[in-house]
C-alpha cells in the first residue's frame, strides 16, 4: 500500500532532509501556512545545517512551534543563526515568546540581526525583550516596526 503523508508530517521531514544539506546557510519560508509544524522543520534543519540567516517573515508559528525553534537555536550556541526575521510571526505564539527570550539573553545567542516587527507585541513582551537584549552580546540590529508598544 502506498504511504501518505499529511501535510505536518511532511513539513517536519522536509527539514530533515534539509538537515543533510551541511552547506545550506540561508533558507527562506516566507508566508509559509505550516502551523505547528514550521517550527519543527526549521528546527530540524538547524540540527545540521549550516544555517546563519532565517527569513520565516510572514509565517504563522505556533507557541510550540516557536520554543522548537529557540530550543534548537539555543543548541546551536554560537554556531546558530546570525540572522533571523520573525516579521509578523509571532502573533499567534505568545506562549512561546518567554522560551524565545530565555535564548536571546544566553551569552552564547549568536543573533546579529533579528526582525520582530508586525507582531502586536504587547507591553509585557517589550519588557521581557528589554531584559533579554540587555544581556544578549552579538545583536547588532533589532526591528521592531510596526508593533504598537
Amino acid at each position: 500500500a502506498e504511504e501518505r503523508w499529511e501535510w505536518p508530517h511532511a513539513t517536519v521531514a522536509f527539514g530533515r532532509v534539509l538537515s543533510h544539506l551541511s552547506r545550506l546557510q540561508l533558507l527562506r519560508m516566507q508566508y509559509c501556512h505550516a502551523g505547528a509544524s514550521l517550527g519543527g522543520c526549521v528546527a530540524a534543519a538547524m540540527s545540521g545545517a549550516a544555517l546563519s540567516s532565517l527569513n520565516l517573515q510572514g509565517s504563522a508559528l505556533t507557541a510550540q512551534g516557536l520554543r522548537a525553534l529557540a530550543l534548537a537555536a539555543e543548541a546551536r550556541g554560537q554556531q546558530g543563526v546570525a540572522v533571523l526575521n520573525l516579521e509578523g510571526c509571532l502573533r499567534g505564539a505568545r506562549d512561546g515568546v518567554p522560551e524565545m527570550l530565555r535564548w536571546l539573553a544566553q551569552p552564547s545567542c549568536s543573533v546579529r540581526r533579528l526582525n520582530l516587527g508586525f507582531n502586536a507585541l504587547c507591553e509585557e513582551d517589550i519588557l521581557g525583550l528589554a531584559e533579554a537584549i540587555g544581556r544578549n552580546v552579538s545583536l547588532r540590529e533589532l526591528d521592531l516596526g510596526s508593533n504598537v508598544m
